[in-house]
């Protein structure tokens, strides 16, 4: 046999490549695990809703609904069942862990853009990162993988040549290929619900016990801080709402526990805190399709520190609440009531007895809470 020349060698082994990376390319296009091509195949493979940044936008492009909620690790334990049953909608959840109001904001811009049947968005606000700069986005999870939110085809390569991605499809190959396989996907009300990854109760917030407090210097905004809020709140909060009154818009001021507000009645923020509120509150009110709710003066329920794992961090049962009190439009705060709302609030933070929370029952089942009248559904 006569020796085979270089050059053919060389292009029998890029034929070879370009067949295996076809290959690969069109197993990661037609099983397609982030939904960036097409609605999952759930007749045929099992799909795990496992990563916020990468799956979220396919969310948004491929599956069936009509309304949406957003936000960070306080909403992942909603449940949108609970949604659809109360508002008779088909909702998708789209958690961004620690995300900033531009991110939430974003990630609601595309979903209008590419779903004309949206009509309602409930969404979580948290005081805190209203301080943030309106362009700011949260790298802590990492770098964004924006070629799988444009419309550019070109760098789907880093998508269909992904390593990981790779991997996952040929692990949900392997998957169906078992006699008692049952093809699905992962439902909404678990994606990203953390509830049973902690511990709730003093024992997990304040191991230690809680000191009473003294009131700090009173900070207030500064005019840069002003400025600020106003620019965030307006460009990722408020503008959507009014580019689109067809829609109607569920806001709601996350209930930081007890002991986040004795942190800020201690060093003075208190009064920061609550101006930001106010002008979150006061943008809101400008729009009829924007609902904005609080539960912060259900004292029960930010006092109990059974309800929390951290200083803000609640769990499951007062997604629930936060959900039927939405719907039964408990707690909405409106031109007639928001002063004495503000004012109620911060008079409670700054002469609460915080010591009498070493007193607490932490409760050996942090389930026992459901049992409370306070979330007795």
């Amino acid at each position: 046999m006569k020796n085979i020349k270089p050059e053919k060698w060389i292009i029998g082994w890029m034929i070879i490549v370009v067949i295996l990376l076809s290959i690969a390319v069109a197993a990661v296009i037609y099983v397609d695990p982030y939904f960036h091509y097409h609605a999952p195949l759930t007749d045929r493979y099992y799909y795990k809703l496992y990563n916020e940044r990468s799956q979220n936008d396919g969310i948004i492009r491929h599956f069936d609904y009509d309304a949406l909620i957003v936000g960070n690790s306080f909403m992942q334990n909603t449940k949108t069942s609970e949604i659809d049953e109360l508002f008779d909608v088909k909702c998708i959840k789209i958690p961004f862990s620690g995300s900033t109001y531009r991110e939430m904001n974003d990630n609601v811009t595309r979903a209008i853009k590419r779903n004309p049947n949206l009509k309602m968005v409930i969404r979580v606000i948290t005081i805190e990162d209203a301080f943030d700069d309106k362009d700011s986005l949260s790298w802590e999870l990492g770098d964004y993988p924006f070629y799988l939110y444009d419309e550019t085809p070109v760098n789907d390569v880093k998508y269909v040549l992904n390593g990981d991605v790779l991997s996952r499809v040929c692990n949900m190959f392997e998957d169906s290929l078992g006699r008692e396989y049952k093809p699905g996907i992962d439902s909404f009300d678990s994606y990203s619900n953390w509830m049973s990854l902690y511990d709730f109760g003093i024992n997990a917030v304040a191991s230690k016990g809680v000191l009473s407090v003294s009131a700090g210097e009173p900070v207030h905004m500064t005019d840069e801080e002003m400025i600020t809020v106003h620019d965030n709140i307006v460009q990722n909060m408020s503008s959507i709402a009014d580019e689109n009154p067809e829609i109607t818009f569920y806001y709601y001021i996350t209930p930081n526990s007890i002991l986040y507000w004795r942190d800020k009645v201690e060093d003075g923020t208190v009064y920061k805190f609550t101006e930001a509120e106010r002008m979150i509150i006061e943008e809101c009110l400008k729009y009829e399709n924007i609902h904005l709710f609080s539960v912060n003066n259900e004292t029960d329920i930010v006092t109990d520190l059974n309800n929390y794992k951290d200083k803000t961090h609640y769990g499951i049962w007062v997604n629930s609440h936060i959900i039927r009190c939405m719907k039964e439009g408990r707690y909405l705060l409106t031109e007639d009531n928001y002063e004495e709302y503000l004012k109620d609030e911060l008079d409670f933070y700054l002469s609460y007895d915080y010591s009498q929370l070493n007193d607490q029952i932490d409760y050996e089942d942090d389930d026992d809470i459901l049992q409370s009248d306070i979330f007795a559904f």
